[in-house]
């Protein structure tokens, strides 16, 4: 009964453990697809600030 207990236990640690975790990486996904938008809105719009030739040196 109590090696039962501690394994439940145990269980429940490492399930709250992995949705504390499972946050900060929901966190991190949702600013890196913020940036990865927010580098192709400047890349589409680079073109109104400068030259297209100047530009061909940045964007490979």
């Amino acid at each position: 009964m109590l090696t039962n207990y501690n394994n439940k236990s145990s269980h429940l640690t490492l399930f709250l453990i992995l949705s504390q975790n499972f946050e900060k990486f929901q966190n991190l996904t949702v600013n890196v697809n913020a940036s990865i938008k927010a580098i192709f809105i400047i890349k589409e719009n680079l073109h109104i600030l400068f030259d297209k030739k100047f530009l061909s040196f940045f964007i490979i």
